[in-house]
């Protein structure tokens, strides 16, 4: 009669117990956020690539996961696309697996990855092929729909790219000197030396291709370059 008395006491310890030994057993309840990647411009870089020396150009992008160490990544490779072609993706840097991590980008790369000098107004964007802890990848430039079926306009502060565009920036110098005259005008002969001053012309703006904005048609097939 004792035992069973004792037995019917210990009964509500057993069973807390044992509860408490069962939820230790339990697998780790799985994080269902994605990692990630969060990828900036280092100010410090140059923000854009100079179309007068594409070759001279060095920038920095900052790697970063999205949730910080919350959500990390086993690798990321850093992919950069030209003019938009998807099916042509490059690879910067593979295996990064620290974070953030900055990767330089420069002209020369861009021009030996891509064989092919870089030119006004093409554009490169950066981005990350992701390899998830489960082994899954999750490419940066898909051929279809979002990179990680993810929205960065719902995301707050979410940067999943960055560009760098080959720009022409004005520089009057770039004019400025003596042209020769290609065609005889009522002022001018064949072979004569015109000195131009854009400056001095009131023009402060060049349109690409044809030459400084508000000359006439015949200053352009008029005159060759300036020497």
């Amino acid at each position: 009669m004792k035992k069973s008395f004792i037995y019917f006491l210990l009964l509500p310890i057993i069973t807390t117990f044992y509860i408490a030994c069962s939820k230790n057993n339990d697998a780790p309840i799985t994080d269902p956020r994605f990692p990630l990647p969060s990828i900036i411009k280092d100010s410090t870089a140059d923000e854009s690539i100079s179309g007068k020396k594409p070759e001279d150009f060095l920038g920095k992008v900052v790697v970063d996961m999205y949730y910080g160490t919350e959500v990390i990544a086993q690798r990321v490779d850093v992919v950069v696309v030209r003019n938009g072609n998807k099916s042509n993706v490059k690879t910067l840097k593979a295996g990064v697996t620290s974070f953030p991590t900055t990767v330089e980008v420069t002209g020369t790369q861009l021009t030996a990855l891509f064989d092919s000098t870089i030119g006004l107004g093409d554009v490169f964007e950066i981005a990350a092929d992701v390899t998830a802890q489960d082994g899954r990848v999750y490419t940066g430039f898909p051929l279809t729909g979002n990179p990680y079926d993810a929205d960065p306009a719902t995301l707050p502060n979410s940067s999943f790219s960055v560009t760098y565009v080959a720009n022409c920036f004005y520089d009057k110098n770039d004019y400025d000197g003596f042209y020769k005259v290609l065609t005889k005008t009522w002022d001018y002969e064949v072979g004569d030396l015109v000195e131009v001053l854009l400056e001095l012309a009131g023009v402060h703006s060049v349109t690409p291709g044809r030459g400084p904005a508000g000359w006439p048609d015949r200053w352009m097939t008029a005159l060759s370059p300036p020497r």
